[in-house]
């Protein structure tokens, strides 16, 4: 009886983590990438690839380097750091894809995708009260008040609608207060 061995396809899993959401505005991400290879026990694979969609190939960047051998279930893991920007709302999807092949020649490759979403961030302002004098006699006299709005926001602009004091009631359309 003649045997013949067939020769059986590689196979690799990749797994690419992020964080689910960053606030809005710009971020360093660090993606980190697990590579299993669920080969049968006779084919370790070589990975001579790996790219992401959005950050090209991976190769020097952060921890990740190929080629690299995996054993048959073994695992390979890199990192690396990327900045995401944008407003609340924006969705980035990247997909990385490892590539090789095993120590017979046959061709191997998975992909996997992370989604990042960038959240809103409240903004924020900051309001300075001045007034001159700081003091009057009585019975009383004119004192002028100045207010300094600052925006504290980091990434958002800050439109004013109105200024109110509750000593002198509402400013709005009074110099130099008006929006």
């Amino acid at each position: 009886h003649a045997i013949t061995v067939v020769n059986v396809a590689p196979v690799i899993d990749i797994v690419k983590d992020g964080p689910a959401t960053i606030a809005e505005g710009s971020a360093n991400v660090i993606w980190s990438f697990t590579i299993t290879n669920n080969s049968v026990s006779t084919d370790p694979v070589t990975i001579t690839s790996l790219t992401d969609s959005i950050h090209g190939n991976l190769n020097g960047q952060g921890t990740c380097s190929v080629p690299q051998t995996i054993q048959p279930g073994g695992t390979y893991t890199c990192s690396f750091s990327a900045a995401v920007n944008g407003n609340a709302g924006y969705i980035e999807t990247d997909i990385v894809t490892a590539s090789g092949a095993d120590n017979e020649g046959t061709p191997v490759s998975d992909s996997d995708d992370a989604v990042v979403t960038i959240a809103n961030v409240a903004s924020a302002i900051e309001i300075i009260k001045t007034s001159n004098p700081i003091q009057v006699s009585e019975p009383g006299g004119n004192v002028t008040f100045n207010f300094v709005v600052n925006n504290l926001s980091l990434v958002d602009s800050v439109t004013r609608n109105s200024v109110a004091d509750t000593a002198t009631a509402i400013l709005r359309g009074h110099v130099p207060c008006s929006p």
